[in-house]
């Protein structure tokens, strides 16, 4: 279940998982009070112009 709530998440797309695909895969959930982060810019060639 939380295999498929990340790829829907991540990619808007419905996956199904064998228990081989499952078996070989770990999710973790990591709760946290607050966290920082540094924002990078698109690269020119990937921005959207409107």
């Amino acid at each position: 279940m939380a295999m498929s709530l990340l790829m829907k998440t991540q990619t808007g797309k419905n996956f199904d998982f064998n228990d081989k695909l499952v078996g070989i895969v770990s999710v973790i959930r990591i709760d946290v009070d607050e966290y920082t982060a540094k924002h990078r810019p698109l690269p020119k060639e990937k921005r959207t112009e409107n």
